[in-house]
C-alpha cells in the first residue's frame, strides 16, 4: 500500500523558506559584475549586467578589480564560487593607472526590489494560493499533485532567482533544481490531466524517468562546482542548466502536439487549449527573449527577471480554468463568499450604526470599511469548516440531523411495502425527535374522515379536521397546531396521509433545525409513497388481468412479458450455478487430485478416490451442461442454425432417436427473442420426443419466407392423436409451445395421429443490422 504524504503540509514549510530567500535578497544590492583572471592575475570585468548596481556608476567592462571589501578579489566568496563581484560592501577598481572606489549601499535599489522581491513576491503568493486551494480541495485527482508541484516549483525558481544572482549558495542550488524540474512536474501533470478528460498518456515512463536521471545529474554537477568553487568556470554549468531546460521544455511541447494529433478529440477540448495557450505565453518571453539568445549569443536580449514577469499568466490561466469549472466547481464557493460577504457588511453596518450612535459620530472608519468586514468573513468561513469537521463529535447521533438523514434514505430505499415504510417513518422521529405521541392517519376528504393507521391513537381530531380538509397541504410544510404540529407524508388521489407530531417533553415547539430535518424527511416519504403505490397498482392491474383472461385470450404482450422474465431468470441462475456452484465442484475436483497424487494410501483407498474424483467429473458435465441449456451461450455467438447443431448433437448423444436436421441455406440472423424462442419450442419437442414418443426418428426443417420464418417437426412416436384424446397436451409440453408461439403472434399447427407433425410459422423479426443494411 502507498502512502501518500499530505501536500498540505508542505505550505507552511515552503512559505518559512520563501520568507528566509527574501530576507537574504534585500540584505544587499545586485551588484551584476562578472569578472575573470587575467595571466598576470588580474581580475577583469567581463560583463556587467544592465539590472544591476554597477551598470549605473562608472564601471566600465575591461577595468580590473584592486580590492573587495579592503582584500584581494580572489579571497572573496561569490568569486571564487561564481567568478562575480557580490555581496560586497566596498570595491577598488583600476582604470589605465587610475584607481577609483566605491561604496556599495546596504540595500536594493527601487528598481531591484520590484524586480527581486515585488513581483516575485505577489506572483508567487497568487501562484501558491492555486496551487494549495487546488490541491486541498481535490485530494481525490492525484495528478493535481504533479500541478502543485509544477507550480511551486515555476514561484521558487522565479523567487530564488534576485538571491541566487547575488551568489546566495542555497538559493542558487534550489533554484537550479526547481527551474530544471518545471518541465518535468508539467509533463506529469498533463498526462494524468489528459487521461482524466478522456486521453491518453502523452509521454512514455522512459520520456519521465530520463528527465529524473538527466535532472539529477545536472544538480550534482552544479552542487560539485559550487563545493570546488570554480569560479568563472561556473558559467559552463549555467548554460548547461539552461540549454536542457530549453530541451525539456520543447519535448514537453512536442509530446503534447503528438498527443492532439494523435487524438483530434483533444484539439476540440477548451481545456488544452487554454493550457497551451496560458504556458505559451508564461514561458515563451523567458525562453525566447532571454534563454535562446543567451544560449546563443552569449547574452539575453531582455533580461531574466523581466521575462519572468510575464508568469503572472500562469496563475492566471489556472484561475480562469478553475471559474470556468474546468478543475473546481468554483460556484460553490464564489456562492459562500456572496453569503459570507452579505452576513459581514450586514454586522459591519449594525456595528457602524451603534458606533455613530455611541460616539455621536457618523464618521466612517477604515476598518469599518474594509478590516472589519474581511474578518466576519474569516470567522464565518472558519465556522462552516469546523462545523463540517466537528459536528459529528460534538453532537450525538440523535441530534446530528444530517446524518440521521442519510441513514434513513439508506434504508427506505429497499423498502418495499407502504406498511413496512409507515412503520418505519413513526419510528424515526420518535427516535429522534424524542416524542412518543407521533400519529400517522389517513384523512378522506370525500366524506371527511380521519383514520389511524400507526402510531399514538389519542391524536387530537378535533385539531386536525379544518387544517386537513379544506387547506392545501404540500408535501414537507410543516403547520403548527395548538397543540403539536402536523406534516403532509404522502397523498393519493382525495386521500392525504399525514403526520401528526405532539409537544416535545420540555413543552417548546420545533426548533429550526428540527423542522429542516422534518420537512427534507417528510419530502423523502412522500417520493417513496408515490413509488409505491405506483408499483402496487401495477402489480394489482396486472394480478386482475391474469385473473379475468383465460388461458386463450391472454393478450399476446403479456405472455411475451412473462416468456422474457422466465429467460432472465434462467440466465440469472445459470450464471449463479456457474459461478458458485460448477467453481466449487472444480475447486474439490483438483483437491481430490491433488491428494490422490501428493499422498501416501493404501490401493484400495486411492482407489475409492479415483472412483470418486470420476464421480464428481461426471457431476461436473452435468452441471455444465445444465448451465448451458438454462443459458444457451451460443446462441448470439454462433447463430440460430449453429447452435441447434449443437444442441442435436447433445441430444443424440444421450437420447435413443436420430435427427434429420434441414435448413435450406438458412443464413439470416434473427432477433434474439425470436431466436430464443425457437431453441426453447426444440428443446421442448426433443425433451417430448424423448421422453413421451419413444421416437426413433425425429425430422426438422427449417426456412426462412419473405415475411414469416417456417418450422417444421415430424417424429415417428406414439402420435399427437392419443394425447389430444386423453386431453394430455399440457402434460407432454405442447401447451407450453402454442403460448409461446402467441406470444410472439405466430401460427402453430398440431397435426398426425401415428406420429407427431409440428408446424409452427412466425413473423420475420429483423436484426438492427438487417434494418439498416
Amino acid at each position: 500500500m502507498v502512502v501518500r504524504f499530505p501536500i498540505k503540509y508542505l505550505v507552511t514549510p515552503i512559505l518559512i523558506f520563501v520568507a528566509f530567500i527574501f530576507i537574504l535578497t534585500i540584505q544587499n544590492p545586485y551588484i551584476g559584475i562578472k569578472l575573470q583572471e587575467t595571466e598576470n592575475g588580474e581580475w577583469q570585468i567581463t560583463s556587467i549586467d544592465t539590472d544591476g548596481w554597477a551598470y549605473e556608476q562608472n564601471i566600465r567592462i575591461g577595468d580590473s578589480v584592486v580590492l573587495i571589501d579592503e582584500s584581494d578579489p580572489k579571497l572573496a566568496s561569490t568569486v571564487k564560487t561564481y567568478g562575480i563581484l557580490e555581496q560586497a560592501h566596498n570595491i577598488t577598481i583600476e582604470r589605465n593607472g587610475t584607481v577609483m572606489s566605491y561604496a556599495i549601499p546596504r540595500e536594493l535599489t527601487e528598481e531591484q526590489f520590484e524586480v527581486f522581491v515585488m513581483f516575485p513576491g505577489i506572483i508567487f503568493l497568487v501562484i501558491m494560493a492555486i496551487a494549495a486551494f487546488i490541491v486541498i480541495k481535490k485530494p481525490d485527482h492525484p495528478y493535481l499533485n504533479s500541478l502543485f508541484f509544477f507550480l511551486v516549483s515555476v514561484g521558487l525558481s522565479y523567487v530564488c532567482g534576485g538571491a541566487s544572482s547575488q551568489g546566495h549558495v542555497l538559493p542558487e542550488l534550489f533554484n537550479g533544481a526547481a527551474f530544471l524540474f518545471v518541465p518535468y512536474f508539467l509533463l506529469r501533470f498533463l498526462n494524468g490531466y489528459i487521461q482524466s478528460i478522456g486521453g491518453t498518456s502523452i509521454a512514455p515512463p522512459c520520456i519521465l524517468r530520463l528527465f529524473i536521471v538527466l535532472n539529477g545529474l545536472l544538480i550534482v554537477m552544479e552542487a560539485v562546482f559550487t563545493l570546488m568553487r570554480a569560479g568563472s568556470a561556473y558559467e559552463i554549468v549555467y548554460c548547461s542548466l539552461l540549454s536542457w531546460f530549453v530541451i525539456e521544455c520543447a519535448v514537453c511541447v512536442s509530446l503534447l502536439v503528438i498527443a492532439v494529433l494523435r487524438d483530434r478529440e483533444l484539439l476540440r477540448k477548451a481545456e488544452i487549449k487554454i493550457m497551451f495557450l496560458g504556458l505559451l505565453l508564461s514561458f515563451g518571453p523567458f525562453i525566447g527573449l532571454y534563454a535562446i539568445p543567451k544560449l546563443i549569443v552569449g547574452t539575453g536580449w531582455v533580461s531574466a527577471g523581466y521575462t519572468a514577469i510575464s508568469l503572472v499568466l500562469l496563475p492566471a490561466t489556472f484561475i480562469y480554468l478553475i471559474s470556468a469549472k474546468r478543475l473546481l466547481d468554483i460556484d460553490f464557493y464564489i456562492g459562500r463568499f456572496r453569503y459570507n460577504a452579505g452576513l459581514a457588511f450586514i454586522l459591519s453596518f449594525v456595528h457602524w450604526l451603534l458606533d455613530s450612535i455611541l460616539s455621536h459620530s457618523p464618521d466612517v472608519e477604515i476598518e469599518t470599511l474594509i478590516f472589519f468586514p474581511v474578518i466576519i468573513m474569516i470567522l464565518l468561513y472558519i465556522k462552516e469548516m469546523l462545523d463540517y469537521r466537528f459536528r459529528s463529535l460534538l453532537f450525538t447521533t440523535t441530534n446530528d440531523f444530517q446524518s440521521r438523514l442519510d441513514q434513513f434514505a439508506s434504508h427506505i430505499s429497499t423498502v418495499m411495502k407502504v406498511g413496512e415504510l409507515e412503520e418505519r417513518l413513526i419510528q424515526e422521529i420518535k427516535q429522534v425527535l424524542g416524542i412518543q405521541a407521533v400519529s400517522l392517519v389517513e384523512v378522506d376528504r370525500r366524506d371527511f374522515t380521519i383514520k389511524l393507521i400507526q402510531g399514538y391513537d389519542r391524536y387530537p381530531t378535533e385539531l386536525l379536521t379544518d387544517s386537513l380538509f379544506h387547506h392545501p397541504l404540500p408535501a414537507g410544510v410543516i403547520e403548527v397546531l395548538n397543540k403539536g404540529a402536523i406534516v403532509l407524508a404522502g397523498e393519493r388521489g382525495e386521500k392525504r396521509y399525514v403526520v401528526w407530531i405532539g409537544d416535545k417533553q420540555n413543552g417548546t415547539s420545533l426548533n429550526i433545525d428540527e423542522r429542516v430535518w422534518l420537512q427534507t424527511l417528510s419530502r423523502y416519504v412522500s417520493i417513496v409513497y408515490e413509488n409505491l403505490y405506483l408499483i402496487q397498482g401495477l402489480s394489482d392491474e396486472f394480478k386482475d388481468t391474469m385473473n379475468k383472461q383465460s388461458e386463450r385470450n391472454t393478450p399476446p404482450w403479456l405472455m411475451r412479458f412473462i416468456f422474457n422474465l422466465q429467460e432472465n431468470e434462467r440466465s440469472r441462475f445459470a450464471l449463479d450455478l456457474h459461478d458458485s456452484v460448477l467453481q466449487n465442484q472444480l475447486y474439490w475436483y483438483r483437491r481430490i487430485g491433488i491428494v490422490t497424487s501428493d499422498f501416501e494410501m493404501s490401493k484400495e483407498l486411492r482407489q475409492e478416490m479415483v472412483a470418486i474424483r470420476e464421480g464428481l467429473l461426471d457431476v461436473i458435465h452435468e452441471t455444465r451442461s445444465t448451465c448451458n441449456e438454462l443459458r444457451p451461450s451460443l446462441l448470439k455467438e454462433l447463430g440460430l442454425v449453429e447452435s441447434l447443431k449443437h444442441l442435436f448433437h447433445t441430444v443424440q448423444l444421450r437420447g435413443n432417436f436420430t435427427i434429420e436436421f434441414d435448413y435450406d441455406e438458412f443464413d439470416t440472423e434473427l432477433d434474439y427473442e425470436y431466436t430464443i424462442a425457437v431453441y426453447r419450442i426444440m428443446q421442448e419437442l426433443l425433451g417430448n420426443a424423448g421422453k413421451h414418443a419413444k421416437a426413433s426418428k425425429v425430422k426438422v426443417h427449417l426456412s426462412i419466407m419473405p415475411q414469416e420464418v417456417s418450422l417444421f417437426y415430424r417424429d415417428d412416436g406414439v402420435g399427437i392423436g392419443n394425447a389430444k384424446m386423453d386431453g394430455d397436451l399440457n402434460h407432454i409440453g405442447l401447451t407450453g409451445i402454442r403460448e409461446r408461439v402467441t406470444s410472439l403472434e405466430g401460427r402453430i399447427q398440431f397435426s398426425g395421429n401415428e406420429e407427431t407433425i409440428v408446424r409452427i410459422w412466425l413473423p420475420r423479426m429483423f436484426t438492427p443490422d438487417e434494418r439498416h443494411p
